[in-house]
């Protein structure tokens, strides 16, 4: 203050700001349609394993809200023991790998089998900043496939006992026309 009385303003045009806050939040919104439509489970996590996106089955399966999941941590929403036989998937996916597998997991509705597929998600400096998590329930399928093993082994079974009695009667057979001649 020089004791003129005279006051400097500044103007800041943040309207190219607005419109790139406006285009992200329309580009969200789209993202969130499209994911939200999907039978699976989708999920972005961040290196710290903290969830930071989730979609609409997401939320069906766990019964809790977006809200309630968004930077929860990983081992909290799983619990102790089902974060534990994820480790091993986790290391590998930080680590950069693209990593499928199928795993039984526990909801609060139950188990289900789920085929999982994370994807390294790699910052600027090519280090791994999250991953992105596809989930399907593949229940159905395994408990179709289980049926149809448990039945083949069952058909297999019954074949070998059939062909069994079978040589055992050609056996009888043979040794009667023998005592007979």
């Amino acid at each position: 203050n020089t004791g003129t009385g005279a006051i400097v303003v500044t103007y800041t045009d943040i309207t190219e700001q607005r419109q790139y806050e406006e285009a992200l939040r329309a580009s969200e919104h789209r993202i969130r349609l499209v994911t939200d439509a999907m039978p699976a489970l989708i999920s972005y996590i961040d290196r710290d394993l903290n969830y930071n996106f989730t979609n609409r089955a997401f939320e069906e399966w766990f019964k809790q809200s977006r809200d309630e999941i968004d930077q929860k941590p990983m081992a909290q929403l799983l619990g102790p023991e089902e974060f534990a036989r994820h480790r091993e998937y986790l290391e590998r996916t930080l680590g950069g790998q693209r990593v499928v597998f199928e795993i039984e997991q526990q909801l609060p509705g139950g188990s289900k089998y789920v085929l999982k597929t994370y994807v390294p998600n790699f910052d600027s400096n090519g280090q791994v900043a999250g991953f992105f998590a596809l989930e399907q329930d593949v229940t159905q399928h395994r408990l179709t496939s289980e049926a149809l093993n448990q039945a083949y082994r069952h058909m297999e079974k019954r074949v070998l006992e059939r062909t069994k009695e079978l040589t055992e009667l050609n056996q009888q057979l043979r040794l009667e026309v023998t005592e007979r001649q």
